[in-house]
């Protein structure tokens, strides 16, 4: 795994090194792991610190694995940095399951956060057509899919099937016993990406705030929580550029770094301007 600050970075190099041919989209991405890779080694962006490594997996189109404790996919996995399996990790021992998962239940993850107030993980998800997610990720829990989810088969999948959903005129289920629901998400969805916390003085009214990158919604997703930790609003920026945002992060100088998937794919520097 490729300490980036970046657990999307990694599954990047997975998801599309691991193919026998490339879209135009897909070389933007690898362009961005090799640039997000020299920034890293300038300093400019900086690395996170995990007590052990984290790696998203998506279920890749098989809906039924992702409940499937004994399938690596649908899953966050929990590994050391030497690639050892953590002891305490929540299926360690149990006959039929993988040890290295942490949990379960996921379409298809995008990026993962610490919080840095409640040192809780989070992580953003794709849902299908509507129902983006973004997930509090505790020990062992299941996050739901594909038996609930805000999301809805695609209208090109008119009777469910290759969605593993109802038609698309059917909500399916968004709870049930036993099943984690998200903190928020997205209807109509953004297509979700990766995702800081803002922890920096250069933005001193983002403070704290939630970033999320969006893809299809072509967007950086300000969340803004109240005293009580909950959302109280959300604000789309940089409608504008109308650039597929993969990913956000922040340097150590406070400054915000965007990665973008596009055919020129580009790292974006945010800095605030002096109000006219």
């Amino acid at each position: 795994m490729i300490h980036t600050g970046s657990v999307l970075i990694a599954r990047g190099l997975y998801e599309w090194y691991g193919r026998p041919s490339y879209r135009a989209g897909d070389w933007a991405l690898i362009k961005q792991v090799n640039f997000a890779n020299e920034l890293l080694e300038k300093k400019q962006v900086s690395d996170a610190t995990f007590d052990a490594a984290k790696k998203l997996l998506g279920e890749r189109g098989v809906v039924e694995d992702a409940q499937d404790l004994s399938k690596p996919t649908g899953k966050i996995h929990r590994v050391n940095d030497d690639g050892s399996v953590p002891k305490d990790n929540p299926f360690v021992g149990k006959a039929g399951a993988l040890p290295t998962i942490w949990s379960y239940g996921h379409r298809n993850p995008q990026g993962l956060a610490w919080d840095p107030v409640t040192g809780k993980l989070w992580e953003s998800e794709h849902g299908p057509q509507g129902g983006d997610e973004i997930n509090i990720i505790k020990r062992g829990l299941n996050y739901g899919w594909p038996l609930v989810t805000y999301g809805r088969a695609y209208t090109t999948d008119p009777d469910g099937i290759r969605s593993g959903l109802p038609p698309p005129n059917v909500q399916p289920p968004t709870s049930a016993p036993g099943m984690e629901e998200p903190f928020t998400f997205y209807k109509p969805s953004i297509a979700i990406s990766g995702m800081v916390f803002y922890t920096g003085s250069k933005f001193p009214q983002w403070k704290g705030n939630l970033l999320v990158g969006g893809l299809a919604g072509t967007q950086l997703s300000r969340i803004v929580f109240n005293e009580r930790g909950l959302e109280s609003r959300r604000e789309p920026l940089l409608l504008e550029l109308r650039q597929r945002i993969r990913d956000v992060r922040q340097g150590p100088d406070g400054l915000i770094y965007l990665t973008t998937d596009m055919r020129d794919g580009a790292i974006l520097k945010l800095e605030p301007v002096a109000e006219p």
